[in-house]
């Protein structure tokens, strides 16, 4: 069987539905049923509602232990949610034909359901507010919604032995409940949030995948979110070939993450492009200069290396855990991108971990997609920077009218600072509403990172490293190219002067 459909049979926990089997039998022992809306009752709840309400709690919940019915639960995916929903549908349709009572009995269960689990809301992290959710919701509620279904007839045509029936129900799961929750709420300790900065390159993606694995290893349940986009057809084909699971956040953080301790790699929570995603910021882990003030328990800024990457391959090798294969292939690459195949501001230690993770890495995958990351498509970027390209000194400065990825804005800066005159390249990009800015230099006198933030003050942020540094403009407060050329020729002149 497929692993997935495996998976997915597995988590909807049929048998386990039946274990809320007692709910129903009282249900119908409190009234005089009719068979045929008995029989349907069973079906609504304990074959598609319980069923997709399982599925759904555990592709939100992701466990790992043990929970009802799943002694070592299987990875999810998003088969799982799919699944869970249909089930939903199919049970609203059934429902409704039966009476409109039902369709509005299972369609308040089903959005109750959601709303204890989903991400986004997630009743079950409020000990309160869950425990009598649960209580009342599959107590209650489900007892008197099967009764007057069963039974035909409305809530008010109950009998008293039908709300005494429901009251001892609930009474029983509200005492049950919170030894039921002991582990979820351990579970949801465990829980850790890895943020690349916002516009995330090979060597961000890589490095937060390396420390989502390592704190996995360690017990914990990293996730991996991150703001901005995915602007890079190599990174995309790293991301799907190693599985790497990085969440988009584009607005509000999920409900069960907002107390998450959070650690940024790539980037610092001083800049713009990196502030964090969470309430609780405990650590810090970069190699760029210049950080800022950071104010959490754990900082490792190390800005000798050429690559985050390395700093994560550092922590594997400290832990004494062998680095697994899709690991391994991440950090290769990270380094080699950051540091342009070891030609580029290359550590010791970028060396040592290079050497440590090639043969233990997917090297052929790695080399072949990140030197592969151009197309047929981009050509007219390199047309356009060439067509509207100024110079001054040392200075090569372009405007791309084109919407490009971030990974191109740098490769064509890379690809002008060949030329012999040039020092320092800068590269505007202009085809989207936030103008991406790639600064290169080849200069010991010039700081690429000092170059980006002096154009920039006032109208974007922008920083790096020496060798190399970007920036963002947002779109209605760019001034037009002369004015932005002159700011780039003033910040390598007010550059040189301060070195």
């Amino acid at each position: 069987m497929n692993a997935k459909l495996r998976s997915t049979l597995l988590h909807l926990r049929f048998p386990f539905s039946f274990f809320l089997l007692p709910i129903y039998l009282a249900a119908l022992a409190a009234v005089s049923f009719e068979a045929g809306k008995a029989l349907a009752v069973f079906a609504i709840f304990h074959l598609l509602l319980y069923p997709a309400s399982n599925g759904f709690n555990s592709y939100f919940d992701k466990d790992e232990g043990p929970i009802g019915g799943l002694a070592l639960p299987p990875p999810v995916s998003r088969s799982l949610l799919f699944a869970a929903l249909s089930l939903d549908a199919v049970a609203l349709v059934f429902s409704f034909a039966v009476s409109p009572a039902c369709g509005a009995a299972a369609l308040v269960y089903g959005t109750a359901s959601k709303l204890y689990s989903w991400d986004r809301v997630r009743i079950k992290r409020l000990p309160v507010t869950g425990w009598l959710m649960t209580g009342f919701g599959q107590g209650a509620f489900t007892f008197l919604c099967m009764a007057f279904v069963s039974a035909g007839r409305g809530p008010a045509g109950l009998g008293a032995s039908a709300y005494s029936g429901a009251l001892l129900i609930t009474l029983f799961l509200l005492g049950v409940y919170p030894l039921t929750q002991i582990y979820q709420h351990g579970e949801d300790a465990r829980r850790v949030v890895v943020q690349p900065h916002d516009f995330p390159d090979h060597d961000a993606a890589a490095a937060a995948f390396g420390l989502a694995r390592l704190l996995d290893v360690a017990g914990f349940r990293a996730r991996i979110l991150y703001r901005g986009r995915l602007r890079s057809h190599s990174l995309l084909a790293m991301i799907a070939e190693l599985d790497i699971s990085m969440e988009r956040i584009r607005g509000p953080v999920p409900a069960d993450l907002e107390d998450a301790p959070c650690v940024i790699v790539d980037g610092s929570p001083a800049y713009a492009n990196a502030k964090p995603l969470t309430e609780r910021l405990v650590g810090v882990v970069d190699h760029h200069p210049n950080p800022g003030i950071l104010g959490c328990p754990f900082v490792d800024v190390r800005t000798s290396y050429g690559s985050c990457s390395t700093i994560i391959a550092d922590y594997w090798l400290e832990h004494g855990s062998a680095v697994d294969r899709d690991t391994a292939t991440a950090l290769l690459m990270g380094i080699q991108m950051d540091t342009d195949f070891l030609s580029r501001r290359v550590s010791p230690a970028d060396l040592d971990a290079h050497h440590h993770l090639f043969f233990r890495a997917d090297w052929e995958f790695g080399t072949r997609v990140v030197k592969a990351s151009l197309s047929l498509k981009d050509l007219p970027a390199f047309e356009a920077a060439a067509a509207n390209s100024r110079t001054k000194g040392c200075l090569f400065f372009t405007l791309i009218p084109l919407e490009c990825t971030q990974e191109l804005v740098s490769i064509i800066a890379d690809f002008f600072l060949r030329l012999k005159e040039i020092s320092v390249t800068a590269i505007v990009e202009t085809g989207s509403d936030r103008f991406h800015v790639s600064v290169r230099s080849r200069s010991g006198d010039l700081s690429a990172a000092a170059v980006v933030k002096l154009a920039l003050s006032g109208i974007g942020e922008g920083g790096g490293h020496d060798h190399m540094a970007g920036g963002v403009i947002e779109a209605k407060i760019c001034p037009r190219e002369d004015a932005l050329f002159a700011r780039f020729v003033e910040a390598v002149e007010s550059a040189q002067e301060t070195q």
